[in-house]
């Protein structure tokens, strides 16, 4: 049975801004479709992760050239995560897998955040050819540690799970379809990584068009939140007391 809630209270905000902060440290998460989220930390930096390109592969999510963007990660080199050029300015571009060599280690602190890489597979096979490297990035700030699994195919190695740590809050493909984890798998990584705030990603919506599976089977047995706006503001200090998966629209 799925506990589906709406979620109305002053932790959602919409898009026209950082509306109701209650104090310093707050993060301001909104997905765009797919695997692609802003990450806002209260005092900056402004973080885009896997963006892809407007359009492509019939994806239609309504998505345009963004300012204001500090930072860009990408979790891999495949078109529908990599399109760091959406990010208009001088952002610092962080990319997890190089063409060449594979997964890059990476841990460096912009500001007051830090951001850094562990390598995994874009598929299930492990390991996996330099076509199939995926970087999950693991970024902390204001209190929390947030883990973007990017193109995840697999469960976690104990030694995977470890140098991602525990986290406070969980972007996670949950799609299946062959080359990442489908509901099942996914449950069991949220098992290793104990994370109370779970965003899915990379699942069946009528912008994809994929053929993939939706997010309901994910929400099966768990308590599941329907956010009003695109947006959701956490805080270290607020966090749910117990594993919760908020759903968030991406207009």
């Amino acid at each position: 049975m799925i506990a589906r809630r709406f979620f109305v209270c002053l932790l959602v905000i919409g898009v026209t801004g950082l509306i109701g902060l209650a104090e310093v440290g707050d993060v301001e998460i909104t997905w765009y479709g797919h695997s692609m989220f802003t990450i806002v930390f209260e005092g900056g930096p402004s973080v885009l992760t896997d963006p892809f390109e407007p359009g492509l592969w019939g994806m239609t999510y309504p998505i345009s050239p963004m300012d204001g963007v500090d930072i860009v990660t990408c979790s891999h080199e495949h078109e529908d995560h990599n399109y760091a050029q959406l990010a208009t300015g001088n952002p610092v571009v962080l990319r997890g897998v190089s063409t060449s060599e594979g997964v890059i280690v990476i841990d460096e602190s912009i500001g007051d955040v830090r951001f850094y890489t562990v390598e995994a597979c874009h598929g299930p096979d492990v390991p996996c050819p330099l076509s199939d490297a995926n970087a999950v990035f693991v970024i902390e700030g204001n209190g929390l540690r947030i883990a973007h699994l990017g193109d995840l195919g697999h469960v976690l190695s104990e030694e995977q799970a470890a140098a991602i740590g525990k986290v406070d809050v969980l972007l996670i493909p949950v799609g299946g379809g062959g080359p990442t984890i489908e509901a099942r798998r996914a449950d069991e990584v949220i098992a290793q990584l104990q994370p109370v705030v779970v965003i899915g990603m990379h699942y069946e919506t009528p912008e994809l068009g994929w053929g993939i599976d939706t997010i309901e089977p994910f929400l099966v047995g768990k308590i599941a939140v329907d956010v009003a706006e695109r947006s959701l503001i956490i805080n270290a200090d607020t966090l749910p007391q117990e594993p919760t998966v908020f759903v968030l629209p991406y207009e």
